[in-house]
């Protein structure tokens, strides 16, 4: 490894462990008492994800988000991984986003496709047209449907 990609290196494991590190355990998607988090619809969010990259992407998204939108599908995947929530987006792709609880909370308010929701979460990453959330926190009861 070269002086330079030695450098890349050790400049991503800096920002990862910074990343992780204001991160409580425990402590999900909700308020850590840190900087606020970016708010925005599902489609504003997916949409201003995918053009950015790199440190841009890291500096703007580190503390998580806030976001709303309709809920395109509602996904049960099991006891240990609970309720997963499609929000809707525009075009082909979609917000897959996992709850701090399991979905408990979700399933108490009985949301359900065509519902609004609004949820702070940590981002896991898009490596294709889904872009992953998890440790979100319900922020707002749907509406009455």
């Amino acid at each position: 490894m070269g002086p330079i990609s030695a450098r890349i290196t050790v400049g991503l494991l800096v920002a990862a462990s910074a990343v992780a590190c204001g991160r409580e355990a425990g402590t999900g998607g909700g308020d850590r008492g840190e900087k606020s988090v970016p708010q925005m619809s599902a489609a504003e969010f997916y949409k201003d994800y995918s053009s950015l990259k790199g440190a841009d992407l890291l500096e703007k998204y580190s503390g998580g988000v806030a976001v709303t939108g309709p809920v395109k599908k509602s996904v049960y995947l099991g006891q240990d991984e609970g309720l997963q929530l499609w929000l809707a987006v525009d075009g082909p792709g979609h917000i897959a986003a996992r709850f701090q609880d399991g979905g408990t909370v979700a399933r108490q308010k009985k949301i359900k496709v065509g519902h609004t929701v609004a949820l702070r979460c940590q981002i896991n990453g898009k490596p294709d047209a889904v872009l992953f959330l998890v440790d979100c926190v319900l922020e707002e009861p749907p509406p009455a449907n």
